[in-house]
């Protein structure tokens, strides 16, 4: 590392000198201006107009212009949470797509000259625009599909954000507040009888067997990423926030996520009716004890401008084996209905075997029916074009299962016992875990574990499970590598170029490194520096197959 940054230092020294002692880059943003960037860590930090650098495509970096700025600086909203509080997202992170969080359902019209412009951009929703919500499951017209029909689709799932009237949102909300929301939310949900009836889960008290199955499930909320951070959303983490779902795992409510509700109906099928009516009924029942926040411009009201008017997300998983190969057509069919395509394993993901998750694209603007109404309507097409593309193609069935005694990598093996036989990586995965776990290695390692009892499944599940990954094997214990050689070995040399029977000498001996002082000048090009290094303790097994008390113990 040294040598490198020396090498690099003469060679800007060079080239500071070829370009005649230019002034120096980047420039300072101008007096009274602030450079957007990582370095802005708090509200306190923006003390004047916001510079994005060239590039920046956030909504936040196109309309906060300098006299918005200047407008607004230094003010709030009436829940007393400021202006820069609701741009600091954006202007801490330069790829953000939107850039500010609205603190209250009042930041909408206090700091109007943003917000309107950012909506207008992002929903076509001007500013004299009305929303119409409309939760009516009775106006819904889907008749049940087809057995053949509804065999297509995997799962169903719609879900609604809301927040209280009564509470600014998760930006301006303090822990007092945030915990009221949690036990006037969590209390109405445990009237809940019939089929909404079920239990309450507070992330910062449940039991080790209670957040394991909610993993398990996939129902465990984790915190925010940086946008949400920086927002001010991951505040006092975890208390407040918590989990509800029924008996039959059907219905889901998220307290103090990143909206206060996220209300959540799902089953396995093609029962959009059902799902959207349980939804309905949920939300209605809450909302008798505790009143949503809303207005007839925006509709709901949330922190992110994007899931404004509804906040609801219909989707279906769908098998779709002939139409996902044509680009064309499937493109055009969901730009007709207002609908997105999306691999199931995320926004741009690819799927290996033909399901997609179908959503609706629009928000506000359009009712809570409509926007479900848009899904089926966008399914229904999918469905009958991919019956002719089928029949065209003589009946053949696509794509091919995993030979017998396989299993298809992906996010449905969930545990170690799931891995029941060699794993099929799809077509462009480009781990070395899928490069060098060929069947001769599966079949040789199949039900072995090493001498901490790990087991060779454990160690391929991450990679098994994300195909995105870019390794995909972790050792359970210090054993791992040797008793699993013939897979960690060629990963190791392949990534380090480090031959099985090389070796290597460790050195922590400071005085041995030769590493004169910088001149001045040199060193005032360095901001900071940082080393670091890993650790395991040899009486214990590595992280992933370590136990409890094992753990308890290290620490």
């Amino acid at each position: 590392m040294y040598n490198g940054i020396k090498a690099m230092i003469e060679a800007e020294k060079k080239l500071a000198a070829a370009a005649g002692g230019a002034k120096k880059a980047p420039a300072a943003a101008p007096a009274g201006n602030v450079k957007a960037g990582p370095h802005l860590k708090k509200p306190e930090d923006i003390t004047g107009f916001v510079e994005w650098p060239a590039g920046t495509t956030s909504l936040v970096s196109k309309y906060c212009t300098k006299a918005v700025y200047d407008k607004y600086k230094g003010k709030k909203d009436k829940a007393g949470v400021s202006f820069e509080q609701m741009i600091l997202s954006g202007a801490q992170n330069i790829d953000s797509g939107i850039g500010c969080y609205a603190g209250s359902h009042d930041s909408y019209t206090t700091f109007a000259d943003l917000f309107d412009k950012v909506i207008e951009d992002y929903h076509k929703h001007a500013k004299t625009a009305k929303h119409v919500s409309n939760m009516d499951y009775k106006k819904l017209q889907c008749p049940p599909l087809s057995a053949d029909d509804a065999k297509m689709i995997v799962s169903t799932r719609i879900r609604v954000g809301r927040n209280l009237a009564e509470f600014p949102l998760g930006p301006g909300i303090t822990k007092e507040q945030r915990d009221k929301v949690e036990s006037t939310v969590s209390g109405v949900l445990k009237t809940f009888t019939g089929e909404l009836a079920g239990s309450y889960y507070a992330l910062n008290k449940m039991s080790d067997a209670d957040r394991k199955q909610l993993v398990a499930d996939h129902f465990l909320f984790k915190e925010g990423d940086r946008f949400l951070e920086s927002c001010g959303l991951n505040r006092d983490w975890p208390a407040g926030r918590g989990i509800f779902h029924n008996k039959d795992k059907t219905f889901l409510v998220w307290i103090n996520e990143e909206d206060q509700l996220r209300i959540i109906s799902m089953q396995p099928g093609a029962d959009i009716l059902a799902v959207f009516t349980r939804l309905s009924i949920a939300a209605a029942e809450i909302e008798k004890k505790a009143k949503f926040a809303h207005d007839e411009h925006l509709g709901y009201i949330t922190s992110c401008p994007t899931n404004l008017g509804t906040a609801l997300r219909a989707s279906v998983h769908i098998k779709l084996p002939f139409l996902c190969k044509d680009k064309k057509q499937f493109n055009e069919i969901a730009d007709k209905f207002y609908v997105q395509i999306r691999g199931i394993h995320g926004e741009h993901s690819e799927s290996d075997d033909g399901t997609y998750d179908i959503s609706n694209k629009r928000r506000l603007g359009r009712s809570e029916v409509d926007l479900v109404q848009d899904m089926y309507n966008g399914i229904k097409a999918m469905i009958e074009a991919e019956k002719k593309l089928a029949a065209a193609a003589g009946g053949a069935k696509a794509p091919a299962a995993a030979p017998a005694g396989s299993v298809k990598a992906g996010p449905h093996l969930k545990k170690p016992e799931d891995i029941t036989g060699f794993v099929e990586f799809p077509a462009g995965t480009k781990s070395l875990l899928s490069k060098y776990l060929t069947k001769e290695v599966y079949d040789k390692y199949k039900g072995k574990k090493d001498k901490a009892g790990v087991s060779f499944e454990q160690m391929i599940l991450s990679g098994s499970q994300n195909i995105d990954s870019g390794i995909g094997c972790y050792a359970g214990s210090h054993d791992s590598y040797t008793t699993f050689a013939d897979l960690f070995d060629k990963v190791i040399e392949d990534y380090h170029k480090h031959d099985k029977n090389a070796k290597h000498v460790s050195d922590m001996d400071f005085k041995t490194l030769k590493c004169p002082p910088f001149t001045a000048d040199e060193a005032a090009m360095i901001v900071s520096t940082r080393i670091r290094v890993g650790r395991n303790l040899a009486d214990f097994p590595l992280g992933p197959g370590i136990s409890k008390e094992q753990r308890d113990k290290v620490e």
